[in-house]
C-alpha cells in the first residue's frame, strides 16, 4: 500500500522542486546590494593615523545576485539542501571594481507551522562560500573578502526584510464547503517526515486521532510527476462523515422544467397511445345539431418540479477500476407533475343538412370557428417519504481547483413505479412518456446530489511562497503582507488510481511563467531598473537582475518606449 499503513501520504519530487528553484531566481532570491565602512574593523589607534580626507576610501559597497537558478535537493533529517553560483561586485576605493563568482549552499530544515509547510531561509544553516576565480587573490584583499562575504551572506539571510519563506504543498485543516471556524476545523496530525531518495520526501498524515502506519514502508510512488497523493479508503470514510456532519452545502434541492412532445410528428410512436390517454380523460368535446367537429392533437406539454432532502449519510466502498458503491443512500421525494395539450378545434355547418355531401353541387361545409386551446389534463402532486435507493454506484474524481478527492454519485436505480400506487394517473401515461419522465427525474437528481468530499484539501498555492513576510506561510484569518511572489501554481491530473484500499493521485504541478520552450526568442532585453535596451548577448545583461529584465522581440517596440540603446551592443541608438 503505498499509504503505508498512514491515512494520507503526500510525496514532492525533483519536478516539483525545480519549479521552486525557477520561482526563487526570477524573484529576486539572493539578490541585494550593500555597503561596509572598513573603518570599524581599524582599530582606533590606527585610524587616528589616517587623514580624515582619506578615509571616504575605506568605504566599500558590494553587490551579489545569482548566476543561475538554484540547484534543491532533499537531505536527510528532513532538510533541503540549496546550492548556488552566485557573481559577487565588490567596489574598492571610490571606483576599482572586483568581480568574482561565489559558490555557496546552505541546508534549509523543513518546518511545520500553522500545520503547513514551509522552507525557512532564516533558520539555514551555510555549508559553503568558495569564491571561483582564475586568479589568486592577494592575501591582504582575502582578508578583507572573505570575512565581508561570510558576514554579507550571514546578514542576508538573518534580516527579516530578506526572509523567504517558501509554502510547500500540504494538507489544510479546513474542509471546502464548511465555515472556517474553529468547530470545523478538521483533525490532522503530522506522523512521519521522510527523504525517500535525493529526488523525493513524503510526509505522512493521520486524520482524527488515528495513531497507526510504518514509517519504514514509505516510497517514492509518482517518480515521473511533481508531487503524489496517496489516500487509504479508511481515510476517505473519516472526512466523508465530518464533511456531511459540518458541510453548509444544502442536503435539498428543487428542480423545475418544462418539456415538449410535437404530436403532429410521431418521432417517439407515441402517437396513438397519448391520444387514446387524452381520450380517456374527462376531456371531451360535444357535437350539437348541424355543427361537424374536427380535433387536431397538436402537442402535450409536461411540467414537473421535483423537491429532494436528503436525510441520511450514505457510506460507500471502493472498487479496482474506479467503481465506488455507494449504500445507503436515502431521500424523501415530492414530485409535481403537470401535463397540458393543445389542439386545434375547428367547427363547420353542414348547409344540406340530411342530404349527402356527395349529392350537393355546391361546397355545403362552412368553417365558422377555428381556435387553439392548451388544455390541462392533469395536475398531480406525489410526496415518497423514505426513498431507498437498491444499487447506486459512484466514482472518485480529483477536483483541481478545490484540491480534493470527491465521490460523484453517477447512476441508481430508481423505478418511480415502485412507490406510488396502482391507481396513481402517472401509471396510466404511455410506458414511452412514463419513461422518458423518469429519465428525466433521475437525471436531474444525480445532476443536482453534489460531489462528496472524501479527502483532505491538498494546497499547491505556491503565491504563499514570500519573501518580506518573515516566517509564516499564508493560513486562513492570518493578516500578513501580500507575498513578493504573486505567481500561481498549475496542478494536472496525470493518472487517478483506485484499488480495493486506497486512491492514488499523480499530478504535475508547474508555473505558467517558467515554460519549458519559448519560441522564438526575444532578440531583445530591457532592463527597467535604467532604462536600457541590450542585444540578448550583451556582457551587461549578466550584471542586471533577473526580476529587472523584460524581453522584446522587436527593437522598435522597446524604443517608442523610450528605452535607451546600450552603449556597448547598440550604440547607434545609445543617446545618453
Amino acid at each position: 500500500m503505498k499509504t503505508a499503513g498512514y491515512d494520507v501520504v503526500l510525496l514532492l519530487n525533483e519536478k516539483f522542486l525545480s519549479q521552486i528553484s525557477g520561482a526563487l531566481l526570477y524573484n529576486g532570491f539572493f539578490t541585494f546590494n550593500g555597503h561596509e565602512d572598513l573603518s570599524t574593523r581599524i582599530k582606533p589607534e590606527q585610524l587616528a593615523k589616517i587623514p580624515t580626507d582619506l578615509r571616504r576610501f575605506l568605504n566599500l559597497d558590494y553587490r551579489f545576485k545569482l548566476n543561475y537558478e538554484p540547484f534543491i535537493d532533499f537531505q536527510e533529517n528532513n532538510q533541503i539542501g540549496v546550492s548556488f553560483d552566485v557573481r559577487c561586485y565588490f567596489w574598492f576605493w571610490e571606483g576599482l571594481e572586483l568581480k568574482f563568482d561565489l559558490a555557496c549552499s546552505v541546508l534549509v530544515p523543513i518546518s511545520n507551522e500553522n500545520d503547513q509547510f514551509c522552507l525557512k531561509f532564516e533558520t539555514c544553516i551555510v555549508n559553503e562560500l568558495r569564491i571561483k576565480t582564475q586568479y589568486t587573490l592577494d592575501e591582504s584583499i582575502t582578508l578583507v573578502i572573505n570575512p565581508l562575504i561570510e558576514k554579507a551572506v550571514h546578514d542576508y539571510f538573518a534580516k527579516k526584510e530578506n526572509h523567504f519563506a517558501v509554502a510547500l504543498p500540504s494538507v489544510d485543516t479546513f474542509l471546502p464547503y464548511t465555515n472556517q471556524i474553529e468547530a470545523n476545523k478538521f483533525n490532522i496530525q503530522l506522523m512521519a517526515l521522510k527523504t525517500v531518495s535525493s529526488e523525493s520526501m513524503v510526509a505522512a498524515f493521520n486524520l482524527m486521532h488515528y495513531a497507526g502506519g510504518d514509517a519504514a514502508q514509505l516510497t517514492d510512488f509518482a517518480r515521473n510527476c511533481s508531487a503524489g497523493i496517496a489516500v487509504s479508503e479508511m481515510a476517505m470514510n473519516k472526512v466523508f462523515k465530518f464533511f456531511w456532519e459540518h458541510t453548509n452545502l444544502p442536503k435539498n434541492f428543487q428542480k423545475t422544467e418544462t418539456f415538449h412532445i410535437d404530436l403532429v410528428d410521431d418521432v417517439l410512436g407515441v402517437l396513438t397511445d397519448i391520444i387514446n390517454f387524452i381520450g380517456s380523460t374527462t376531456i371531451k368535446f360535444a357535437s350539437l345539431g348541424f355543427i361537424d367537429e374536427n380535433v387536431s392533437y397538436l402537442g402535450s406539454d409536461f411540467d414537473y418540479t421535483i423537491d429532494v432532502d436528503f436525510r441520511n449519510m450514505p457510506t460507500f466502498d471502493i472498487h479496482a477500476g474506479n467503481l465506488v458503491s455507494i449504500l445507503n443512500l436515502s431521500f424523501d421525494l415530492i414530485v409535481r407533475l403537470r401535463m397540458f395539450v393543445t389542439v386545434e378545434h375547428e367547427l363547420k355547418v353542414d348547409t344540406s343538412g340530411f342530404i349527402p355531401d356527395e349529392c350537393t353541387p355546391w361546397e355545403d361545409d362552412i368553417t365558422i370557428m377555428k381556435e387553439r386551446k392548451t388544455i390541462k389534463v392533469f395536475d398531480i402532486w406525489v410526496p415518497i417519504k423514505n426513498i431507498w435507493i437498491r444499487s447506486c454506484t459512484g466514482k472518485i474524481v480529483l477536483d483541481e481547483k478545490e484540491g480534493v478527492l470527491k465521490c460523484k454519485v453517477v447512476d441508481f436505480d430508481f423505478r418511480l413505479s415502485d412507490f406510488i400506487g396502482t391507481d396513481c394517473i402517472f401509471l396510466k401515461l404511455p410506458a414511452k412518456i412514463a419513461d422518458m419522465l423518469v429519465d428525466k427525474y433521475k437525471t436531474k437528481i444525480l445532476d443536482s446530489i453534489p460531489p462528496y468530499v472524501v479527502s483532505p484539501k491538498f494546497s499547491f498555492d505556491l503565491s504563499k511562497m514570500a519573501g518580506s513576510i518573515g516566517s509564516v506561510p499564508v493560513t486562513p484569518g492570518l493578516n500578513i503582507d501580500p507575498p513578493d511572489i504573486p505567481w500561481t501554481m498549475k496542478v494536472e491530473l496525470k493518472k487517478l488510481e483506485i484499488t480495493d484500499s486506497e486512491a492514488i493521485v499523480a499530478a504535475d504541478a508547474h508555473f505558467e511563467e517558467l515554460s519549458e520552450i519559448i519560441f522564438p526568442v526575444p532578440k531583445y532585453v530591457v532592463n527597467i531598473n535604467n532604462n536600457e535596451i541590450h542585444k540578448a548577448g550583451c556582457d551587461s545583461i549578466m550584471d542586471t537582475y533577473e526580476v529587472h529584465q523584460r524581453g522584446y522581440f522587436l527593437l522598435e517596440g522597446a524604443l517608442k518606449k523610450n528605452y535607451d540603446g546600450c552603449k556597448k551592443c547598440l550604440p547607434a541608438y545609445h543617446k545618453k
